[in-house]
């Protein structure tokens, strides 16, 4: 009790002390923000976060679809309601208010709702026999299975679903169903416009905006580094990838051929080592220069099978559904064809892993003899060097990166960002991949490097890591690292260093709405020169 008594206080103190940014902000929206869209009866609905640099680009995309569609701005808290939802945003509160937002929505674990959640729950429940139903798992003509499945491994930490458990997986589904049934109840009661939120994985923030869809409002996803118009066709972020071919039509020829001389410059510095290249969230190089005394890989003329494992709980469906249900069950699978083979496999995680995957991953490979385990710390020049041969990955930057450097990677997901290249395999079932999988030996494949340059240009380059910031690294310098884009000093920066930016910021998501297209990039920002 006592120490459920000092959290609060320390909340407190969060909120009431330690605000003297977000009252300067707040100030200095009041003179910025003078359009009152209160009367409107439609609504823009914007999540709450406390991420600073965000709340910030949300200012802007609320303002400009409250004036273009006479709307009223809300906002909503994703979190079920408790007293720890309400003190957070309480300074969060104000921040919205001096922007726009009337009025802010709690969704909570309604009374009203318990007979028909229960109900509901009981019947998901019936149709869940594997992680595969779990997955496909729709209610109401709303998909929300990788929702449920993604949320659960995060809250409970865990590389995978355990439905032999049924009473902890059936009271977080429960708490689900109450989740969907308030916002079901309130897309129902009330008529909104637009919905903007910061994430399209997680139920807490993808539930309100499925449903949204559902009810055919508009969706977007936004932050420093992107926005994306999310839709009842394309539910996820970061698949531009999808829509390359139509990006290429609009960029003039020689400024591709100019952005894929770009392209290979930054990623040779990425392989020299250099951190935060276009990842400006990286803190560390899997591609240093410093190698181990001793020899990491076996000596000989075996076939190298190098592992680049996923963390078990963050979002295996980012991109959408992959070949197999989550990171545990392609690790699994990969365990038991190790079996079959007389090939060396390796395992080994990115230097920023949060250290509770490697009890996980320790844990399983313990089952397959064949896998070896190798440190974080490793440099992939040094494995290639001992020679790996080929890269397993579900969807990770690791299919680029070795393509750059001539090496064969196999992916196992049919949405991730590199499935519409050919610099990687990217086999469309589960069959097809055992099939690469045992021929390995005999794999060949010709990497087109030029290829590899032109995914990177058009995601990486002409992406949109600069549509706020107009220097993202020269920002983060400033504000002392990629972490404070989300305490409230990012908002003296703001008003110091960039409000001179406004216009550009304005003229950009103007332009991109207008194109209706699905992700921001360079060819919206004022007076570009890439495109017809």
């Amino acid at each position: 009790m006592l120490k459920k008594i000092k959290n609060k206080i320390e909340l407190l103190k969060l909120n009431f002390f330690n605000n003297s940014s977000s009252k300067r902000y707040i100030k200095f929206n009041k003179k910025r923000w003078s359009n009152n869209f209160s009367h409107y009866k439609s609504i823009t609905l914007v999540e709450i976060t406390s991420l600073s640099a965000t709340i910030i680009t949300q200012s802007y995309l609320v303002n400009h679809l409250c004036e273009s569609d006479k709307t009223t701005a809300h906002g909503f808290v994703p979190d079920l309601s408790n007293w720890k939802t309400h003190i957070l945003n309480r300074r969060n509160k104000n921040i919205y208010k001096s922007f726009g937002v009337s009025k802010i929505h709690y969704p909570k674990k309604n009374s009203k709702f318990s007979k028909k959640a229960i109900k509901v729950r009981d019947l998901l429940t019936s149709k869940i026999k594997t992680k595969k139903d779990l997955e496909d798992l729709y209610y109401d003509d709303v998909y929300i299975g990788d929702l449920i499945y993604d949320s659960f491994l995060r809250k409970k930490e865990l590389p995978t679903v355990d439905l032999d458990n049924r009473n902890v997986f059936n009271e977080f589904l429960l708490e689900e169903i109450y989740h969907y049934l308030y916002w079901d109840d309130f897309f129902k009661n009330n008529k909104v416009s637009s919905i903007i939120i910061t994430h399209c994985v997680y139920s807490k923030y993808a539930i309100p905006l499925r449903i949204a869809l559902k009810f055919g409002a508009k969706a977007y996803q936004i932050n420093p580094m992107g926005i994306y118009k999310i839709s009842k066709d394309e539910m996820f972020a970061y698949n531009q990838a999808h829509y390359f071919d139509e990006l290429k039509k609009k960029i003039l020829p020689e400024k591709l051929e100019e952005g894929k001389k770009v392209a290979k410059e930054r990623i040779e510095r990425r392989m020299a080592g250099e951190v935060g290249v276009d990842m400006a969230y990286s803190t560390k190089s899997a591609y240093h220069k410093n190698t181990n005394e001793n020899r990491i890989l076996h000596d000989d003329n075996k076939s190298k099978i190098l592992i680049a494992a996923h963390c078990f709980f963050d979002s295996p469906h980012s991109f959408g559904n992959n070949l197999f249900t989550d990171f545990y069950e392609w690790l699994n699978f990969l365990g038991k064809i190790s079996l079959k083979t007389d090939y060396h496999w390796y395992i080994k995680t990115h230097p920023d892993f949060i250290p509770a995957n490697v009890t996980y991953i320790k844990k399983i490979i313990s089952q397959y003899p064949k896998i070896n385990f190798i440190p974080s710390s490793t440099s992939h020049h040094q494995l290639i060097s001992e020679g790996i041969d080929i890269a397993l990955t579900v969807f990770g930057t690791i299919g680029f990166e070795y393509a750059s450097l001539g090496k064969i990677v196999i992916n196992a997901s049919k949405v991730g960002p590199h499935s519409r290249y050919n610099f990687n395999f990217n086999p469309e079932s589960i069959e097809e991949y055992e099939e690469l999988l045992l021929k390995i030996p005999t794999l060949k494949k010709e990497i087109d490097k030029d290829k590899v340059y032109e995914y990177y240009f058009l995601r990486r380059v002409l992406g949109c890591e600069n549509w706020f910031f107009k220097d993202l690294n020269h920002s983060l310098k400033e504000i002392g690292g990629y972490h404070n884009l989300k305490e409230s000093l990012m908002f003296d920066y703001f008003i110091d260093s960039m409000i001179s930016e406004e216009q550009r910021i304005i003229e950009t998501i103007a332009t991109f709405l207008e194109s209706g297209d699905y992700s921001l990039s360079a060819i919206y920002f004022p007076n570009n020169k890439y495109i017809k």
